[in-house]
């Protein structure tokens, strides 16, 4: 009912959500059995405010990603001539920053929904030119190699809990001199960290980030360089 969707409004807007538009069947609506709730997050080391929904996997703590996203910058150090290949790239958490910074961005997601809202807001942030955005399977090497086109100057990725099990091919076909990786699963990081490190791949450091105060779950920030 129209009550109720005040009350989940007010909520998202204490949190942080700019505006929120309840869409059914392609029309605004007060209230429906059938909702499409679309986000306008709050601005961020990205700028903003940019979109996504429900279906699409964000962050929930925006104060903590803003940490993330800076993690990430400096992890990169860029200095606006780099070609960076960015794996699971959702929405444009990371790509829109990183786009600001770099020559060119190639952000693949096996996400369609998530790639149709990136691709929405890299066009409101105006870096439509300067990112490839794909629907990808991020762990499947050809898939990614044909993708990418070529070599890079840096690999960002921000896999799902399972990690990324291909992360050491995928290394060895991009040719990147530096990688930051995202997690939030030290087990699944750790595991694809020692494939990388064993192929002689330097940990520069591993940054803990709490997203989820009182609980075990933690995310990090692991930069590595060719040793």
């Amino acid at each position: 009912d129209v009550h109720r969707w005040r009350r989940t409004v007010g909520a998202l807007l204490r949190e942080g959500i700019q505006s929120v538009e309840v869409v059914a069947r392609g029309r605004p609506v007060a209230s429906s059995h059938s909702v499409d709730l679309r986000f306008a997050v709050a601005p961020d080391a990205a700028g903003g405010p940019y979109f996504h929904d429900a279906s699409v996997f964000t962050q929930g703590n925006r104060w903590q990603n803003l940490a993330l996203q800076k993690l990430v910058l400096a992890g990169l150090a860029l200095d606006g001539t780099e070609t960076i290949a960015e794996l699971h790239a959702g929405s444009g958490n990371f790509t829109i920053p990183v786009a600001q910074r770099a020559r060119k961005v190639v952000a693949l997601e096996s996400h369609p929904r998530a790639v149709e809202y990136a691709s929405r807001n890299l066009k409101q942030a105006n870096l439509q030119n300067k990112v490839v955005a794909r629907v990808v399977d991020c762990d499947r090497i050809g898939g990614v190699k044909s993708a990418v086109g070529g070599t890079v100057d840096a690999l960002l990725l921000d896999p799902p809990r399972t990690g990324a099990p291909a992360l050491l091919q995928i290394v060895q076909v991009l040719e990147p001199r530096r990688i930051v990786y995202v997690s939030c699963n030290t087990a699944t990081l750790a595991r694809d960290l020692a494939h990388v490190v064993s192929a002689g791949w330097k940990l520069k450091h591993a940054q803990p980030v709490d997203l989820f105060p009182r609980t075990w779950h933690v995310e990090a920030v692991a930069v590595l360089e060719r040793a």
